[in-house]
């Protein structure tokens, strides 16, 4: 039986265990760090008793989400600032109206979080002010969750 050769991290990878050894039988499990994700490869690689490694080297790349669909009305503040189509893991985008009247409807902030994806669901502004909170006093019952009917998304 032969020993494996080094296995070669990926950049911005890193070993589930920190090390990987290189006896025959020895399974090495590599991830990404925060703000990547593993493509073109395995996740997982044992070194054979011929002395090479299974699977296919992985690669690490930079989680990116696509531009936010904007509706009439909405303007979007994304930080960090980037110029680009695409915007990086971990950026923020504030939603208001741009025009007085109108109300957001939806989430004021979203995130490009792991596997590309945005937080929430498209804003969108409607005619009408801001809405109160509502004041519950201490004679005022909690509504039954299970019984109460809940409306997702939006009437179209």
């Amino acid at each position: 039986t032969k020993q494996c050769s080094v296995l070669e991290l990926p950049k911005h990878g890193f070993f589930f265990s920190g090390y990987c050894k290189q006896v025959p039988g020895s399974l090495c499990g590599l991830g990404c760090l925060t703000g990547y994700r593993l493509v073109n490869g395995d996740s997982f690689r044992e070194c054979r008793q011929d002395g090479t490694w299974s699977g296919r080297e992985p690669k690490c790349e930079e989680i990116r989400c696509s531009t936010l669909k904007i509706h009439p009305r909405v303007i979007q503040e994304c930080l960090p600032q980037q110029n680009n189509t695409e915007y990086k893991f971990g950026t923020k985008c504030r939603a208001k109206c741009n025009e007085t009247g109108y109300r957001l409807v939806g989430p004021r902030v979203r995130e490009c979080v792991v596997m590309g994806r945005w937080t929430g669901y498209e804003q969108f502004c409607i005619i009408g002010t801001e809405t109160t909170s509502l004041v519950m006093s201490s004679t005022t019952s909690t509504p039954d969750l299970a019984t109460t009917p809940k409306y997702l998304g939006r009437k179209i």
